[in-house]
């Protein structure tokens, strides 16, 4: 039997709910015309969140895809950082602020 640790950590590890939290921000913008002044920034931090994360796992590409394009449009500097401080956590290094530049 598992260890209640082991659950915890295992259960931290499912990408399901993090990507059902990106969907939701963006079914608010398009399905129930909330504003996207509002919802993108919120979708924007979720998927820093989750490409931090999960931003090891090569699936993480076709799970944020379709964020990413909309996103894309509406970019903003705090987006690129956020990736880049996620790829550098997974390369095990520290992200140094203004080395994007």
């Amino acid at each position: 039997d598992d260890a209640p640790e082991q659950k915890r950590t295992r259960a931290k590890l499912i990408r399901g709910p993090f990507l059902a939290e990106i969907h939701c921000y963006d079914v608010g913008r398009q399905v129930l015309g909330l504003p996207a002044k509002e919802m993108l920034p919120k979708m924007q931090q979720a998927l820093i969140q989750y490409y931090t994360r999960f931003g090891s796992k090569t699936c993480i590409f076709t799970d944020t895809k379709k964020y990413l394009a909309i996103l894309r449009v509406h970019g903003t500097r705090e987006l690129a950082e956020g990736f880049l401080e996620a790829v550098a956590l997974h390369a095990g290094k520290t992200y140094a602020e203004g080395s994007a530049k």
